[in-house]
């Protein structure tokens, strides 16, 4: 399943919700980065307290969208940036007013943890034995306060020739040595062989959302029916609330129906007398 930006969850997140408010207007006087609308009637912060954006309708500016970044009730004038060039006393445009950014992280992370009380990431990290060297450092990825390593495995040749893998085992193979800090060192009961390869495989909590260019690989339709959930609770509109909770539990079952099914082996302990 591919990666999905922050960026994009956040755009398609509020593409598929409504904007908070639209309204739309005449240009009657302009410059590059300031334009006046007498049929502007809004309060003083309407437009400049939350992100707002205005877009374009008309003439040579058409389709242009440009953000808030100033509102005066009293002139009925709003400043935006960046510039736009092509505008003329006919132009047409939109006010969309939508979410802050604080306001889509929180909505974003809060759908993430309501798909799963403690979503787990499982992966692995490398570290490569050294000759005659009787220990290896556990990778930070594996060795921290989140992480649990669940398995080592050792390469059957060395890194520079193709190989596979076979497990080795905690107690019988190596033993592992934790320290307060986090960091964990595996001393080996075995001879090291340089250029050998050890993978730790571990899993730990899934980290929240932050910058744009963080991603995720989880299903996309399923985050973005939880987030728009989220939002609708912002608002307090309990009727998108409940139709976007709607979404996000049809979703969370298609997702459920899609996983493949894994056979779960119980044990059968019988006693004879």
């Amino acid at each position: 399943m591919a990666a999905t930006t922050l960026a994009t969850l956040k755009a398609d997140a509020l593409r598929g919700y409504r904007a908070r408010q639209l309204v739309v207007g005449t240009v009657a006087s302009y410059n590059t980065t300031w334009l006046q609308d007498s049929n502007r009637q809004e309060p003083q912060g309407e437009w400049d307290r939350i992100d707002s954006w205005l877009k374009f309708t008309s003439g040579a500016a058409t389709g242009v969208e440009s953000r808030v970044t100033g509102f005066s009730a009293g002139n009925q004038s709003i400043v935006f940036a960046p510039s736009v060039p092509s505008l003329s006393t006919s132009t047409t445009y939109q006010i969309a007013k939508t979410f802050s950014n604080a306001d889509m992280l929180l909505a974003v992370n809060s759908a993430l943890r309501d798909m799963a009380p403690e979503r787990i990431i499982q992966s692995f990290a490398t570290a490569a034995e050294t000759g005659d060297q009787r220990w290896v450092s556990v990778p930070s990825a594996a060795a921290n306060a989140i992480a649990e390593t669940i398995r080592v495995d050792r390469s059957v040749g060395t890194t520079n020739s193709g190989f596979d893998y076979r497990q080795v085992y905690d107690g019988a193979d190596f033993w592992t040595d934790s320290y307060a800090d986090g960091s964990k060192v595996i001393r080996l009961a075995y001879t090291a062989a340089s250029g050998t390869l050890l993978r730790f495989h571990y899993r730990r909590p899934a980290a929240e959302l932050s910058a744009d260019t963080d991603s995720t690989d989880e299903p996309v339709s399923l985050i973005l029916a939880g987030t728009r959930k989220w939002l609708a609770s912002m608002e307090g509109d309990g009727e998108a609330m409940a139709r976007f909770g709607r979404e996000f539990e049809a979703a969370k079952v298609d997702y459920a129906k899609a996983r493949s099914v894994r056979t779960i082996k119980i044990p059968h302990i019988r006693v004879y007398y």
